[in-house]
């Protein structure tokens, strides 16, 4: 499930953002991404655990 939401700052600027997570086999490895969004720049980031659980990143770790 991909999730996204947008803050705005009381100076009106716009940031997004959109992160998801997954797990291969549960337990298992997996992972999250998280892509930022401003001002026409991205910046990713992205981090594997060897070993952790589907529940983890559907609820957040």
């Amino acid at each position: 499930m991909l999730w996204g939401f947008y803050f705005q700052s009381v100076m009106m600027k716009l940031v997004e953002i959109f992160t998801d997570g997954s797990c291969l086999g549960n337990p298992g490895k997996g992972g999250i991404g998280i892509l930022l969004r401003y001002n026409g720049y991205e910046k990713t980031v992205s981090k594997g655990y060897f070993q952790t659980t589907n529940n983890e990143w559907n609820c957040g770790r």
